[in-house]
């Protein structure tokens, strides 16, 4: 499961933000539709951002290669391709339209997660592999959910940023993807771990123990280990 942090592709980079006397407030954008590594003329941290951001991209498209092409599964999330045509997303690079241009053994699904639980629309879509994430994902649907009426953008009166908020799945998203995870391992559960109960308990244990939000706390965009 790979998340390749939006900070530097994010949408909301592109909503100006403006301070009491006017001038520009929150970060400005640093890719384009056009230029989509980067653009030009960025200071030493954004170019330090932007060195973070298109690593970890393109080493979880490595890995995803890796571990599809040996029947593994996988799942690579990002934000749903803009509306707007000039702004950027990893959805519009070279090598992901390549990836998906066979849909074998690379698919894609976009989903809003809201229907999830989360507190803003939040439009996302998920590469996957060998298994059936759309039955996951309409598996957990949270059908009492409620469309949220207001944009995650902008800073609130305590000063921090909106989209903060959206950071962590929301429980039903992750009950969901883990549920993907339990499908495709158990195909293999008797080479895992040898008795099919056991491996059962195992995966259902798995489930309950990623779909639970530890202590309340938000996590780093990012855990480099």
């Amino acid at each position: 499961l790979l998340g390749p942090p939006c900070e530097t592709w994010s949408a909301a980079r592109n909503n100006p933000m403006q301070n009491v006397d006017g001038g520009p407030k929150g970060p400005r954008p640093l890719r384009t539709a056009m230029t989509l590594w980067s653009l030009d003329l960025r200071t030493l941290a954004e170019l330090l951002q932007l060195s973070v951001g298109n690593c970890l991209l393109l080493k979880g498209i490595w890995l995803s290669i890796a571990i599809s092409y040996r029947s593994g599964s996988i799942i690579l999330e990002h934000p749903a391709t803009p509306y707007d045509p000039d702004l950027p997303s990893i959805w519009r690079t070279g090598i992901l339209c390549l990836l998906l241009r066979g849909e074998v053994p690379f698919k894609k699904i976009t989903i809003q997660q809201w229907r999830y639980g989360s507190v803003g629309i939040k439009p996302t879509t998920l590469l996957y592999s060998n298994g059936s994430l759309p039955r996951a994902l309409q598996a957990h649907e949270m059908p009492e959910a409620i469309r949220p009426t207001v944009h995650l953008l902008g800073r609130a009166e305590d000063g921090t940023f909106r989209t903060a908020q959206a950071k962590e799945y929301p429980s039903a998203l992750s009950k969901a993807v883990a549920a993907f995870f339990r499908d495709c391992l158990q195909r293999h559960q008797h080479r895992l771990i040898g008795d099919a109960e056991q491996a059962d308990h195992v995966l259902q244990e798995f489930i309950r123990h990623s779909s639970a939000i530890a202590n309340g706390g938000m996590m780093p965009d990012y855990q480099p280990a």
